[in-house]
């Protein structure tokens, strides 16, 4: 009748050499505390633990959320006049000066193009797709 654990190359070490069981006296205090558990392993807490906290949210926090995503929301456009050229009403607001800007990429050119981010940005070709992206990514600081 040997009881084995996982991570010791000897149970001999494990059992009592007078065969007596260990019984908590009334005085000894039985909280968990010490962060063991006579019946279960770390790891066995640590499965527990994730799994307890990875459940999914209630239908409470369900309905709380669906009413917090169902505000609607306007994003202006840009417009167009009849000829079908952009009308440039849509402002833009500069990183770097928090100015309201209708053509944010020749502000960034003309006003702040000593900025690190800026001149990396400038040093791609004109209308390639880097340099979109980098612009982009500024604006969207």
């Amino acid at each position: 009748d040997c009881k084995c654990v996982i991570g010791h190359k000897d149970s001999s070490d494990l059992n009592e050499s007078d065969g007596s069981v260990f019984v908590p006296s009334a005085e000894e205090s039985t909280d968990d505390d010490d962060g063991f558990d006579s019946e279960e392993s770390e790891v066995e807490k640590t499965i527990r633990k994730t799994i307890k906290d990875t459940i999914f949210p209630s239908s409470k926090e369900v309905k709380k959320a669906k009413q917090k995503s169902a505000r609607k929301m306007t994003i202006k456009r840009s417009q167009r006049n009849p000829e079908g050229k952009r009308i440039w009403n849509k402002k833009q607001y500069c990183v770097y000066c928090e100015k309201a800007q209708s053509k944010i990429a020749r502000h960034l050119e003309r006003s702040h193009s000593s900025e690190s981010e800026v001149a990396k940005a400038l040093s791609f070709p004109k209308r390639s797709k880097k340099r979109r992206i980098l612009l982009e990514q500024i604006q969207n600081q």
